[in-house]
């Protein structure tokens, strides 16, 4: 029977709305404090963070459509997977991905990292040019070797 599962993934998915609205919510707020600051002839050419706001109110709340195809084992005798077959609307999905996935999916509120300040970057021009530093040094010594062995 698939029920348990389809209220898990349903009560899994109610939650991530909450969590966006309210963080959708938190964002209104900071950009209407932002927006009092300014005089009104700045702000009369139109917030973003207001219309990104109207779009998310406007937007229906779609329902997951959540249908299980079928359960099957895919696991070893060692080793015991549950294979599950489902189906759901694609924004339930997308969520799910987004929980699943976080790594894959860019965070909207992360400003991007510059190149230089990125550490997996800096690692590896470190050992990109210590890795150079060594060949031209080999290089130098067979050749000089060589050159040796040849006069």
């Amino acid at each position: 029977d698939a029920l348990p599962i389809s209220a898990k993934v349903e009560e899994f998915v109610q939650e991530r709305r909450r969590v966006e609205f309210r963080k959708q919510l938190e964002r209104r707020k900071d950009s209407s404090l932002r927006r009092r600051g300014k005089a009104a002839e700045e702000a009369e050419g139109g917030d973003p963070d207001e219309e990104k706001w109207k779009d998310y109110i406007r937007a229906p709340a779609k329902p997951t459509n959540f249908q299980v195809h079928g359960i099957f084992d895919a696991g070893t005798a060692r080793r015991r997977v549950l294979g599950c077959r489902i189906s759901l609307s694609a924004q339930a999905a997308q969520m799910i991905g987004r929980h699943c996935f976080c790594h894959i999916f860019d965070d909207d509120d992360a400003p991007p990292t510059k190149w230089n300040e990125d550490p997996f970057l800096a690692c590896f021009y470190s050992c990109f040019c210590i890795i150079v530093t060594v060949f031209v040094l080999w290089v130098v010594l067979i050749t000089s070797a060589i050159l040796k062995h040849t006069t």
